[in-house]
């Protein structure tokens, strides 16, 4: 039973990469066997076989939250028409912070755009920071965002399925595999001047060629290409 304790501290640990979290959830656990034991109401094999069932759930629910595991949007770089003094700064500033997701705003008034810095561990929705900006009363010029991916390739018309959304990624030129952090250029009338959009709309009618962890429920479509 030691041995499955061992192992259960090891996959904690790992896939939190904090054995904090290991301690929080697993004492308790412990504390529930102790007191079942006091009062005899499960036999060791009965003990034995609950770490087992416990060991094979947190591995089963670590998986199935693969995706997780695998990526993070960490920051977006948002480019902003009509951005002219500073109390429109602090006014787009203030309605990007309502936003659950977002960590920090760093709005720059001389080259008229903002960093956005997002919450570690939470869904992040591009959308929604386009419409705060518009919302706002401005219009977005570009926006781009950095995100950190794990063993996973994509081509152009490859679509990836991450956190309900599907991303689309258009005019790849060649295979690529994503290792660490990579930037992520947002293409659709949202992110973009009318003109600028015009030169892209061409290619967001293409089908996936390719698909990656995709999920038939997947509630939007966003297109990206690397920048």
């Amino acid at each position: 039973m030691l041995v499955i304790d061992n192992i259960i501290k090891r996959c904690f640990t790992l896939y939190y990469g904090d054995a904090k979290v290991f301690k929080k959830l697993y004492i308790s656990h412990l504390l529930t066997t102790i007191t079942l034991q006091k009062f005899k109401l499960f036999t060791f094999d009965k003990l034995f076989s609950m770490k087992l069932k416990f060991l094979f759930l947190f591995i089963f629910f670590s998986f199935s939250n693969l995706s997780f595991i695998l990526a993070q949007f960490s920051w977006a770089q948002v480019g902003v028409n009509g951005l002219t003094c500073s109390a429109c700064s602090r006014s787009v500033e203030m309605s990007i912070r309502k936003l659950s997701f977002v960590d920090s705003v760093i709005m720059n008034l001389e080259h008229t755009d903002g960093k956005i810095i997002f919450k570690k561990g939470s869904k992040v929705e591009i959308d929604k920071i386009a419409k705060a900006f518009t919302d706002a009363g401005f219009s977005v010029r570009s926006l781009y965002t950095g995100i950190t991916i794990e063993n996973i390739s994509v081509a152009n018309d490859c679509c990836w399925n991450f956190e309900n959304n599907t991303y689309h990624f258009i005019k790849v030129t060649e295979s690529k595999e994503f290792k660490g952090t990579v930037s992520l250029k947002f293409i659709g009338d949202k992110y973009m001047p009318k003109s600028e959009y015009k030169e892209w709309k061409p290619y967001l009618s293409n089908p996936c060629v390719s698909l990656v962890n995709i999920d038939a429920s997947s509630s939007k479509t966003y297109y990206v290409t690397l920048f």
